[in-house]
C-alpha cells in the first residue's frame, strides 16, 4: 500500500503476488488474488500485460476481467484491441470463452468471427461434459447458452458451426442451424428421426416461428407456425409408430391447425373419437375467433356512427366570425380557408394539419 500510495504500482502488485504464491504470510490479506485482479483493471496496459500471464494461469474466470472490467472502467480509451487479447487467450480456453461471451452479450459485438468462435467454444465444451455418451443429455448450462446463441444470434457462419456438430449427438444444435439457413423440413427430420424427441420438435415449431415474428411481425410468424406444424404432423402420419405423437400434436396445438387441411392429413381409419380433443379444442378457437371477429365490427361500426353523429352536429350550427377574428392556434387573422373543431376552435386549414 505504501508503494501504491507513491504512484509504484508494479511494485506494489510484485509484493501482492508473492503474497497470493504463498512467499510471504499476511493473514489480514485473505482476498489478496481479487484485489490484485481489480487493481490491473486500472492500470495501463504495459502493467496489465506484465501481470496478465500471472493471473490467468491462477483463476481463468477470476483473471480474464483484467481485460473486460478494464475495457468498461476505461470507455475503450487507451485499451486493448480485442483481436489482441483473443490472440493471448488462446491458451485459456475458459478464459477465451469469457471473453467471447464479454464481447458478445456486453460490448453487443456483431462480427462474425466472435460469434463462431463462441459457438465452436460451447460446442466444444459441451462434448467434453458429455464425452462417451452417444446422446448428449438436454440438461447443462453450456448448452443452454450453445441454443440460445444459435437461435439468437444472425451473424454466426452456419456451415462452420454446421459442419462441427454435423457428425454429433447435438441434435437439437443442427435442427437449429439448418432451420437458421432456411431448411425447416429438414430441421424437423433430424428432430423427429434422429432426435426422436416429439417434444423439442414441436418447440422447434414454437420457437422458429417467435423469431420470424421479432424479424418480419406477427403476420409472418403465424403463418410459419402453421406451416412448420403441418409439416410435423404429416412426418408423424407417415408412420404408425408415431400415431401417439401425432394425436398429441393436435391436441396441443388445436389452436394453430386449420380444420379442413388436418381433416385431408388424417387417416380415414380415425375414429371421431381418437381426435376428439382437437376437433373440440379446434371448434372453440373457431367459434371463439368469430365471436370475437362480429365484437369487433360492432364495436368499428359504433365508432363510425359516434363520428358520423359529431359530425352532423357540427355541419349544422351556425358559425359567426367577427371581423378580425383570429385563429387560434397562429394568433393570426381568419383572411383564409379555415374550420372549426368539434371543440368549436376556429382554425386556418393550414393549422390543423400542422396540429396533426
Amino acid at each position: 500500500m505504501l508503494y501504491q500510495s507513491h504512484g509504484n504500482h508494479v511494485k506494489a502488485i510484485k509484493t501482492w503476488v508473492k503474497i497470493a504464491d504463498g512467499h510471504f504470510e499476511d493473514p489480514s490479506c485473505p482476498d489478496v488474488y481479487e484485489h490484485i485482479v481489480s487493481t490491473l483493471t486500472t492500470q495501463d496496459i504495459d502493467v496489465v500485460w506484465m501481470f496478465a500471464e500471472w493471473a490467468l494461469q491462477k483463476n481463468q474466470e477470476v483473471g480474464v476481467q483484467i481485460f473486460t472490467k478494464h475495457q468498461q472502467e476505461n470507455n475503450d480509451q487507451n485499451s486493448f484491441g480485442a483481436e489482441e487479447i483473443l490472440k493471448f487467450l488462446k491458451n485459456y480456453p475458459q478464459a477465451s470463452l469469457f471473453y467471447l461471451e464479454f464481447l458478445i452479450n456486453k460490448e453487443k459485438s456483431e462480427t462474425e468471427g466472435y460469434h463462431t468462435d463462441l459457438a465452436l467454444a460451447y460446442v466444444n465444451q459441451t462434448l467434453e461434459a458429455f464425452s462417451g455418451q452417444d446422446e448428449p443429455p438436454e440438461a447443462g448450462e453450456t448448452r443452454g447458452k450453445l441454443q440460445e446463441l444459435l437461435w439468437s444470434s444472425m451473424s454466426y457462419d452456419v456451415p462452420a458451426v454446421h459442419q462441427r456438430i454435423m457428425a454429433t449427438g447435438l441434435h437439437v444444435e443442427r435442427a437449429i442451424v439448418l432451420g437458421r439457413s432456411g431448411d425447416h423440413t429438414q430441421a424437423l427430420r433430424v428432430l423427429v428421426h434422429e432426435g426422436r424427441e416429439p417434444h423439442t420438435a414441436q418447440a422447434y415449431c414454437h420457437r422458429a416461428a417467435q423469431e420470424r415474428s421479432h424479424a418480419s411481425g406477427p403476420g409472418d410468424a403465424a403463418g410459419l407456425r402453421r406451416t412448420l406444424l403441418l409439416t410435423l404432423l404429416s412426418m408423424y402420419l407417415c408412420s404408425d409408430a408415431l400415431a401417439g405423437e401425432a394425436l398429441e400434436l393436435l391436441g396441443d396445438n388445436a389452436l394453430h391447425f386449420p380444420p379442413g387441411r388436418v381433416l385431408e392429413l388424417l387417416p380415414g381409419a380415425w375414429s371421431v373419437g381418437l381426435v376428439c380433443r382437437y376437433l373440440v379444442g379446434s371448434l372453440r378457437e373457431t367459434l371463439h375467433r368469430r365471436r370475437m371477429g362480429g365484437l369487433q365490427r360492432a364495436l368499428a361500426q359504433a365508432e363510425y356512427l359516434r363520428h358520423k353523429v359529431l359530425w352532423t352536429q357540427a355541419s349544422k350550427t351556425m358559425v359567426r366570425v367577427h371581423k378580425g377574428q383570429k385563429c387560434q392556434a397562429c394568433q393570426k387573422e381568419l383572411t383564409e380557408a379555415f374550420i372549426r373543431t368539434v371543440g368549436g376552435q376556429l382554425l386556418h386549414t393550414s393549422c390543423n394539419t400542422q396540429s396533426h
